[in-house]
């Protein structure tokens, strides 16, 4: 999921003046599904790395976004030091029952919230700017 919100601050964020990078809690594969999902909007993530968050902690952030629920029984990263938050409670496509068209659906629609989140995201920070 994670991937799915970086490529989208990629590909919208196209004034971004900071970095994106994005990570799991262990670095893993890329959900095939998820990945086709991102194709068929014209989004290529194919041949994006995983990472763990604890590859990325050697640098210092001024904001992270996780996107995990503890709610739903899902571990979220820690952070050893001060940085802004936001958290994004959004299913784990990996976690979803289906098959097929009914399955891909789902993700799709998990990929359409993430959209819309980073949307907001990238508002929130274009009206911080001035």
């Amino acid at each position: 999921m994670e991937r799915l919100a970086e490529a989208f601050l990629k590909n919208m964020g196209d004034q971004l003046v900071f970095g994106v990078s994005s990570a799991g809690l262990e670095p893993g594969r890329l959900n095939p599904l998820a990945v086709e999902s991102m194709k068929r909007i014209g989004i290529d993530i194919s041949k994006n790395n995983t990472k763990s968050v604890s590859s990325l902690l050697n640098k210092r952030y001024d904001l992270m976004v996780f996107v995990c629920s503890e709610s739903q029984g899902q571990s979220c990263p820690v952070v050893p030091y001060k940085v802004d938050k936001i958290y994004w409670d959004i299913e784990d496509p990996s976690t979803l029952a289906g098959t097929g068209k009914g399955l891909a659906k789902k993700i799709d629609k998990i990929r359409d919230k993430i959209k819309l989140k980073v949307l907001g995201l990238l508002n929130e920070i274009d009206s911080h700017k001035d």
